[in-house]
């Protein structure tokens, strides 16, 4: 630990020193960006998963609900073929309206969500760091 405090008051001692100084305070901080990228994006893909898994989950909820619907239909008209076709009407209509709604209507709306998720997080990271900066202002 005294090594390394000479090797810092000999680095500081002439413009040999500084350069080293600022190469390394600029080392530290490109390695420091990369991590908080690395978390953030991480962050982003754990947020993506787990909205991925509720919607398999509850797909496969409304699946079972919609296929109960179908044989409750089918008792109460007296016809499997009618009765499932009845359920699957809703069906049919909300993938037709999502065939001819405009996919850069949908496509920018989630690139719209991600965005927002992005730049929140960039935020949330630069408070973090101005309130490091400050601590580390005053502590000096």
């Amino acid at each position: 630990m005294a090594e390394h405090s000479s090797d810092t008051d000999s680095d500081s001692q002439g413009p040999g020193g500084l350069f080293s100084n600022f190469r390394r305070y600029f080392e530290r901080r490109f390695e420091l960006l990369v991590l908080s990228i690395a978390e953030n994006v991480s962050l982003i893909f754990t947020h993506l998963i787990q909205r991925l898994t509720g919607i398999i989950v509850f797909s496969t909820g409304l699946f079972f609900a919609w296929l109960a619907l179908g044989f409750f239909l089918a008792e109460w008209v007296e016809s499997y073929a009618f009765g499932f076709f009845i359920s699957s009407l809703p069906l049919i209509l909300i993938g037709y309206i999502f065939m001819k709604v405009s996919p850069v209507f949908i496509s920018r709306r989630i690139h719209g969500e991600i965005m927002r998720e992005v730049i929140s997080r960039f935020d949330e990271f630069r408070e973090d760091e101005d309130e490091g900066a400050k601590k580390k202002s005053t502590e000096s």
